[in-house]
């Protein structure tokens, strides 16, 4: 373990940098040592930790804000199993036992909200509070093809890292560049001797998520939730007219349907920006306040 200073450009903040060996397999994760209650980050289906980043420096050292790369992405081990929902709800309890947290706040985007869902459901009493962002419902079968600009950069060799950013700027989901998803995206490649970069996440792991999510019922797990839960949803969704991960009407279904939570939209955001906006700060804090 130890300390590094983040790649961007946007302050000189410095975070605990660590690895942990969890059922078998070593986990990177990223830790902003604030002094308050623990939140456990959890990304998507094609990210690595360091998406949370501009709302870990503005949460922490008022909580301390915990992200890790998930198997198969970012600086985690890429074993050729130990995929899926179930597994990665056993790796976030494998790292509270770690780390010595008896009960912490799961903030879960995108699949990371499905493995949230799951979690509350299997371990409630390891948790204080659920954050489910623009995630959390069955897939949309349409899904697959939306994201196929993310995943087709998998496998992909980029002759330099500017080309790399050339080849993200571009997509709908990004049009809010910022130095946040820069930082993110140096993150997300293997940095070659000559250059060239490609991207660090296994295919075979997203696939073996995807089949997960298509085996594992969330809609179901919803009634069993008793952990109150922050619903936030992206209305601009995956840039495409009908296309969401997670839908309004089922963001605020399950608002109602598990006690003491609530729903909330973020204005003028996509299911990729909806992380790095200003007001999921604020509706988090709200909610962790009551």
């Amino acid at each position: 373990m130890g300390l590094y200073t983040l790649h961007d450009r946007v302050n000189s903040m410095k975070v605990r940098d660590l690895k942990v060996n969890v059922n078998g397999k070593e986990l990177h994760l990223i830790d902003w040592e604030g002094s308050g209650a623990p939140i456990i980050c959890v990304h998507g289906l094609t990210a690595n930790g360091r998406c949370w980043d501009a709302l870990a420096e503005k949460l922490s050292p008022e909580y301390r804000v915990i992200a890790y790369d998930l198997p198969g992405r970012g600086d985690s081990a890429k074993p050729a199993s130990g995929y899926g929902i179930p597994a990665h709800a056993e790796d976030i309890l494998g790292i509270m036992d770690k780390l010595g947290l008896n009960k912490v706040t799961l903030v879960g985007h995108s699949l990371g909200a499905s493995i949230g869902c799951y979690f509350a459901a299997r371990y409630p009493d390891r948790l204080q509070k659920l954050v489910l962002v623009d995630g959390g419902m069955d897939p949309d079968p349409r899904l697959i093809e939306v994201l196929r600009p993310s995943v087709g950069r998998i496998g992909q060799v980029f002759p330099t890292f500017q080309a790399y950013l050339d080849y993200n700027r571009p997509i709908p989901f990004f049009k809010e560049w910022s130095p946040y998803l820069e930082q993110y995206f140096y993150h997300d490649v293997v940095h070659h001797p000559d250059g060239s970069v490609s991207s660090k996440v296994s295919i075979d792991a997203v696939k073996q998520d995807i089949e997960s999510l298509n085996a594992v019922s969330i809609n179901d797990l919803h009634r069993q939730i008793k952990t109150p839960a922050l619903v936030l949803w992206a209305p601009q969704g995956l840039v495409l007219p009908g296309v969401f991960v997670l839908s309004r009407e089922k963001g605020e279904e399950i608002a109602r349907t598990i006690p003491g939570s609530r729903f909330a939209v973020i204005e003028n955001s996509n299911h990729y920006t909806i992380i790095m906006k200003e007001q999921i700060v604020r509706e988090i804090r709200e909610f962790l306040a009551d």
